[in-house]
């Protein structure tokens, strides 16, 4: 199991020089992915602009958007801005797409929320023919581009996720609901007749004991030193309860979140 972190494009008061000090830091280890929220009506970062300047300044750690908001895009500049992001970063990116849950975001951009889904739908099914076209470029670094998660609870969003992506993110909540989600999304998967296994994720913007201890010891196995540097050596005393944690996690699962108050981390936990 492998463990990531969220850019903090979202926290207040975050700067220029300390995005890129984070993702240059990340880029050293333990972490291995870097990751984004996107939002409109919100004094955050544009996502896949942070990414760019984080792919300019990192040669290992993978880059995701976790999730863009798919339909507030045109979907031929959606595609260009994940092609060129995965072309930078020479396949390190991941694209995490969903409706987003906020009204006021499509009211910033003058969109009409209804119909999101549909329009989601629509996009999953053009993205690739544009990435392996040649009217639209640049090429990606991978011939069927970049891995495409897909979000979303109810059982039309699933049937897209399962039709159209290589899996599923789960958009929150405690540990027994990402599972929860998880197996609704495989049940879709199979239902639909997807060869393989399924990618599944979720962000967790705040982890509590135990499934933090979990990942903090997931860290300290493989990076003991970084997880010194980046100040996490202290909460790695909590062994007990990694068994408890353990039970709560889809043992294939891509992506979870973590936040440290004292530290304004937000993580990702991924396979």
């Amino acid at each position: 199991m492998r463990v990531g972190i969220g850019l903090p494009t979202s926290t207040p008061g975050a700067s220029r020089d300390l995005l890129l000090e984070w993702s240059v830091r990340a880029d050293r280890g333990p972490f291995s992915t870097l990751a984004v929220v996107d939002r409109i009506a919100y004094p955050n970062f544009e996502p896949f602009t942070a990414l760019a300047a984080a792919a300019a300044l990192t040669r290992r750690i993978d880059l995701a958007t976790m999730a863009a908001i798919g339909p507030l895009r045109n979907t031929a500049l959606l595609a260009k801005q994940a092609a060129s992001i995965d072309a930078l970063s020479v396949g390190r990116l991941t694209l995490g797409l969903a409706v987003g849950a906020r009204g006021n975001d499509y009211d910033a951009a003058g969109i009409d929320h209804r119909g999101r889904g549909r329009r989601l739908g629509e996009q999953l099914e053009e993205i690739r023919t544009i990435w392996e076209g040649e009217q639209i470029g640049p090429k990606c670094a991978r011939p069927s581009g970049p891995r495409l998660l897909v979000g979303g609870g109810s059982g039309e969003a699933l049937l897209r996720m399962a039709r159209s992506s290589d899996g599923y993110m789960h958009g929150g909540g405690p540990p027994r609901a990402f599972a929860g989600a998880a197996a609704r999304a495989r049940a879709a998967w199979t239902d639909a007749g997807r060869p393989g296994g399924i990618k599944l994720g979720g962000i967790r913007p705040r982890f509590r004991q135990p499934l933090l201890y979990h990942v903090l010891a997931a860290i300290d196995r493989r990076h003991r030193s970084q997880s010194q540097e980046w100040g996490l050596q202290r909460h790695l005393n909590q062994g007990a309860l990694l068994i408890r944690a353990g039970q709560a996690i889809p043992q294939n699962s891509f992506l979870v979140g973590f936040h440290f108050a004292q530290l304004q981390f937000r993580g990702l936990l991924v396979e």
